[in-house]
């Protein structure tokens, strides 16, 4: 069992869209050069609201609501990182071409493994479970990614920095599906950030995935539903 500051590694798996928006806060004139769109979408209101049993909405707004999952509360002994196992979301059948699963899992300043999972050390209740993809070169300076993560928690939440118009509740797989689309639809730049979420018992499993296009992300989604719980 690795003691790899697990709470660094659960949050990395929330927090990867807020780190692409600081990304872009850095240099938003050239972003915003090559994308008007991106100046347009963040002038508008942010969603803030309940679909499919799963609150979604800016970081503030949940912290200001007490939505958040406090870990203290339900792991009160703490968080263990651990190998996926039999605690992994399911493999997706369909990956866009040059992806690869790398043996290791970097979030934060911690590594972890990939598969892995954060574990609650008293009583070895799952709270994530993530696998991870990467396709190197996806565009010019930037790495793209898909992480598939698999949350556990008493009031399932999920930051969502975006307005109503790019959340909807769709079908995927045969599924009802949450999708938050990006900015920009195609793996350019790092305002090409979608998450697809499907509500489970007890959480959901995600698909967060930056600097792939839009299209090949529903690919992915598509072939992982028939698969989730």
């Amino acid at each position: 069992m690795l003691m790899v500051a697990p709470l660094a590694v659960a949050a990395a798996a929330f927090f990867g869209v807020r780190y692409l928006l600081d990304v872009m806060a850095s240099s938003p004139q050239l972003l915003q050069e090559e994308h008007p769109e991106i100046a347009i979408d963040a002038a508008k209101p942010r969603f803030d609201g309940e679909l499919l049993g799963i609150y979604l909405g800016p970081p503030e707004v949940l912290a200001a609501k007490g939505i958040q999952t406090n870990l203290r509360t339900v792991c009160p002994g703490g968080l263990d990182v651990v190998p996926g196992g039999g605690y992994a979301p399911p493999a997706p059948k369909y990956l866009p071409p040059g992806a690869r699963e790398p043996a290791e899992y970097e979030a934060a300043l911690d590594t972890a493994p990939n598969p892995g999972a954060t574990i609650c050390r008293d009583n070895g209740q799952l709270y994530t479970a993530w696998r991870l993809y990467e396709l190197p070169g996806a565009a010019a300076g930037a790495e793209g990614q898909i992480l598939i993560n698999r949350v556990r928690e008493p009031r399932p939440s999920r930051e969502t920095d975006a307005p109503p118009d790019r959340v909807q509740v769709v079908s995927v797989g045969g599924r009802s599906a949450i999708v938050v689309k990006p900015v920009v639809a195609e793996g350019g730049t790092v305002a090409t950030v979608t998450n697809v979420i499907f509500p489970e018992p007890g959480g959901y499993t995600v698909i967060q995935a930056e600097v792939v296009s839009f299209d090949e992300v529903m690919k992915v989604a598509e072939s992982l539903a028939p698969a989730l719980q």
